[in-house]
């Protein structure tokens, strides 16, 4: 509530989501034993009291808990674990999930030692950084580009070549989705461009 303040200056209201809707009552009675060990400071003791303690709108789920000597064992287990679950007690491979907490460092191990139990898989989306998204990525690199201008001072139209340009990211911004460029385009373009200059009287190198 203090961190995010109202226009007047007094602590935020806090809301608490009172029914969960995602587990069953069997799953949330674990996980609501967990949650009491972590500490939330920040938050009015009532607010607290009231957000662990939510009411499950069905019954169900069940919560096992497996120890392994060895990172490459649990792997295989939790395979193992899962082809049974498919085979023997006919879960369809969509309603299953593995859930890892360092996903850079986890996924791989996680897809060989998958794919060659031979269960099938497929990687969240979310778990790749949102920087990196293609539909993401050229325009960090964009607004980057334009922002290291602005800070340099460099006007419009500047005549000069610009130094907070260089042509590694020309090029990755012309072939993003925001340049749609292909090869044959900046075949294109690089013709163009040195036509342009030998109109200007620059002497332009063979390509």
């Amino acid at each position: 509530p203090d961190t995010f303040r109202r226009a007047d200056g007094g602590p935020a209201p806090v809301g608490v989501l009172t029914t969960s809707r995602r587990s069953g009552a069997g799953l949330l009675a674990a996980t609501r034993l967990l949650t009491r060990r972590m500490p939330l400071t920040r938050l009015p003791a009532d607010t607290v009291r009231v957000h662990r303690d939510p009411a499950a709108v069905r019954d169900g789920g069940r919560v096992e808990t497996y120890t392994y000597p060895t990172a490459s064992t649990e792997l295989e287990n939790i395979a193992d674990l899962l082809r049974r679950a498919h085979l023997e007690d006919g879960v369809p491979w969509q309603e299953m999930a593995v859930l890892v907490r360092a996903g850079g460092r986890s996924l791989p191990a996680v897809r060989r030692a998958l794919t060659s139990a031979g269960v099938p898989l497929e990687v969240d989306g979310d778990d790749l950084p949102l920087r990196h998204e293609p539909a993401v990525a050229p325009l960090l690199t964009a607004l980057r580009t334009v922002a290291t201008a602005a800070l340099r001072g460099v006007p419009d139209g500047d005549a000069e070549t610009p130094s907070w340009l260089d042509t590694e990211t020309a090029l990755t911004l012309l072939t993003s989705p925001l340049g749609s460029m292909d090869a044959a385009d900046l075949r294109r373009l690089g013709r163009a461009l040195r036509d342009e200059e030998r109109a200007a009287g620059i002497r332009v190198p063979a390509p």
